[in-house]
């Protein structure tokens, strides 16, 4: 049987680049756990100070453009 699933991964939203790139697991399951193993490679919500959580809303940066976001003053 062929079936439909649903998948989750972290991408940034300034390049796209996905958190498990290079890793040994593509995407998640649980929206949750796609979050805490971005979390886990520094990722972090823009605008919050400090660097919040991510949640499943707003905007998820990897630490490249995290750091371009601070060095620009946004």
């Amino acid at each position: 049987m062929i079936r439909p699933v649903t998948y989750y991964e972290a991408i940034c939203d300034k390049c796209g680049v996905s958190a498990h790139e290079g890793g040994d697991i593509s995407a998640w399951g649980d929206a949750e756990l796609a979050l805490e193993d971005a979390e886990g490679c520094d990722w972090v919500t823009p605008g919050s100070a400090p660097p919040g959580p991510l949640t499943t809303a707003g905007r998820h940066y990897c630490p490249e453009c995290a750091a371009t976001e601070e060095e620009a003053g946004v």
